[in-house]
């Protein structure tokens, strides 16, 4: 024994309302009774040339790539994202399926399979319509191929080519001296070079010379205490930088 249910949502509920917008407990019936993403249609609806007027016109997109295009393209609130995109799909376009279940008896428990399928009896490419009307297609500019020289070269002028070549030459000049410019390495300075300190960079600004081998003062020649002498290594210091 099995029943099979035709389903559709109502044209006139639209989930986008605040007081349409279904409860969390719906989506354990959905993963049930709901459609699935496998069982919509990845082929054309029409594929019959028109031979009347009345008749409907050549497919040219499929329901699954209408499917595709609404779940890219769609912006929903934080609740409603939630909810799985093809049930968005087919609450907002009015998608129709069809629920069958069956029955079964195993180890004496009585088991209710279920399955579900597209209702192919309906107007596909009207939704498909409506899908892309809402979420037009963004086309993408496809690069154009590089032209070679001398296709680009040919049917000019003796003039133009003339003209092409000076520029041509300029540019050249333009890009070797900028090369040049770039491959000499400025000076490097004393606070850049590795090991370098902000004490040296300051002792350094100092005006007033040196002395001459001032550091080669025999202070710490017989010195045994390593303290001793420090006050008049601290004297010429400041006897140096005072001068």
């Amino acid at each position: 024994m099995s029943h099979s249910w035709f389903i559709q949502f109502n044209k006139d509920f639209q989930f986008t309302k605040p007081e349409c917008q279904p409860p969390m407990w719906f989506l354990k019936w959905w993963s049930i009774h709901g459609s699935q993403a496998e069982i919509i249609p990845d082929t054309l609806w029409n594929t019959e040339p028109p031979k009347t007027n009345k008749d409907p016109p050549l497919s040219t997109r499929t329901l699954k790539q209408a499917l595709n295009q609404f779940v890219q393209m769609y912006r929903c609130t934080e609740y409603i994202s939630r909810f799985p995109p093809v049930l968005l799909f087919c609450f907002k376009y009015k998608v129709p399926w069809i629920v069958k279940w069956s029955y079964q008896i195993k180890n004496n428990i009585l088991i209710r399979n279920f399955a579900v399928k597209c209702w192919d009896n309906f107007d596909r490419d009207r939704i498909i319509k409506f899908v892309f009307d809402e979420f037009p297609e963004i086309k993408q500019v496809e690069d154009q191929p590089s032209s070679s020289i001398p296709d680009f070269l040919s049917g000019k002028s003796p003039e133009e080519l003339a003209e092409i070549c000076k520029l041509a030459a300029q540019a050249c000049q333009a890009a070797s001296a900028s090369a040049s410019g770039k491959g000499k390495s400025p000076a490097k300075s004393p606070a850049s070079s590795e090991g370098s300190t902000t004490e040296m960079v300051n002792l350094s600004q100092f005006s007033a010379p040196m002395k001459k081998n001032w550091y080669e003062d025999s202070l710490y020649q017989d010195a045994q205490d390593p303290h001793a002498g420090i006050e008049e290594y601290e004297a010429l210091l400041e006897e140096q930088f005072l001068e």
